[in-house]
């Protein structure tokens, strides 16, 4: 849904980044036919567990070459020993990503 929120949202002019965790594009997604008109100003940040039974790393991993292809920024990792969870070291990742878009964003707190 965080995927589809950046590259479909009638918003997506207004956000400046997105995080989304174990998450993917399946290869029927209609986001594949619409992308080529889609802005590419907002960065796109994937995490996704090394151990996730649930949603397979190697779908993130796939989403993410395939929308850089696209154009898109995107930054992808993987997170040792997680499975399809949220841990501290995750959120402080994003945390620490979404402030450095603040800081270079040139916006005052």
């Amino acid at each position: 849904m965080a995927i589809q929120m950046l590259l479909r949202s009638k918003y997506s002019g207004c956000i400046a980044g997105v995080a989304a965790l174990s998450c993917f594009l399946s290869a029927s997604s209609p986001v594949w036919d619409s992308i080529a008109s889609i802005p590419r100003t907002a960065p796109l940040m994937m995490m996704h567990g090394e151990q996730d039974s649930m949603v397979p790393p190697q779908w993130g991993q796939s989403t993410a070459s395939r929308l850089k292809q696209c154009g898109l920024n995107v930054v992808f990792s993987t997170v040792p020993n997680l499975g399809h969870d949220l841990d501290m070291g995750e959120l402080r990742d994003v945390l620490k990503w979404l402030f450095q878009l603040h800081d270079n964003s040139g916006l005052k707190s």
